[in-house]
């Protein structure tokens, strides 16, 4: 009959309105506290120009972009808190470019919280670059993410505004993905917009051949691909694929 309360504390910055500290105490009396910094954060009137990407943030009322967050942890009985992680994201043209992570503990002394000055913005020294877009497409969405070193590759419904594809340690102009439900093609070239809805392996439509060929363009011929597709043919029957040495 007993009841168990996790109390958390909110704090609002009176001018934005944006939550910039959050306390949670626990069932051993240990508070978890997240630092949030945002782009209004940033400015002042000192140094207005500082770190022209924020500044554009600002200029489009992204004020509430999210720059900074720490997460601490303080033990109950004691006045030391200790870093538990940090995040720290870095824009271009209004979207996010790069996420940098700290993953190493330590006393919040020994952590510089970023902040912009007269001679430009400054991150703690233990950031690591986690994961980077390099590349987007017209719509502003990202195409290829590289996280750690890996590189990833999105296709998206044109429609939903949805990935319908993640390709994992490939190139977007290596990869090409579809059922031919979407409007785009996942990145093939198909030759009729032709569907048939009475036979399908996923979604709801499929394409018959003999209403056009399907291509992909821009490939590396010093690279090997893999072609999968699902045939209604039947198992001792395939497609011709142009540049292949057999076919299953």
């Amino acid at each position: 009959g007993n009841t168990l309360t996790v109390p958390t504390f909110s704090q609002y910055d009176s001018t934005d309105g944006n939550l910039k500290v959050s306390k949670t105490v626990d069932s051993k009396g240990d508070t978890t506290i997240r630092m949030m910094k945002y782009a209004c954060d940033y400015i002042s009137a000192i140094s207005p120009s500082v770190n022209n990407e924020i500044k554009s943030l600002i200029d489009n009322n992204m004020q509430a972009a999210p720059i900074e967050i720490i997460t601490l942890l303080k033990k109950k009985n004691t006045t030391v808190s200790t870093v538990q992680s940090a995040e720290l994201y870095e824009y271009v043209d209004l979207k996010i470019k790069k996420v940098y992570h700290v993953f190493d503990q330590m006393p919040f002394s020994s952590f510089t919280v970023s902040y912009n000055d007269a001679n430009g913005f400054y991150k703690d020294s233990h950031y690591q670059l986690e994961q980077e877009v390099i590349a987007w497409d017209a719509e502003g969405r990202p195409r290829t993410v590289v996280i750690k070193s890996n590189k990833s590759s999105y296709i998206w419904d044109e429609k939903y505004d949805q990935p319908i594809s993640i390709v994992a340690n490939a190139s977007y102009e290596d990869v090409a993905c579809t059922s031919f439900e979407g409007q785009s093609n996942g990145s093939w070239t198909v030759n009729s917009t032709s569907r048939t809805n009475i036979y399908f392996v996923t979604g709801k439509q499929c394409y018959q051949l003999s209403n056009g060929s399907i291509s992909k363009t821009g490939l590396n011929s010093s690279l090997d691909y893999i072609l999968s597709y699902w045939s209604r043919n039947g198992s001792n029957n395939s497609f011709t694929v142009s540049g292949s040495s057999s076919v299953t």
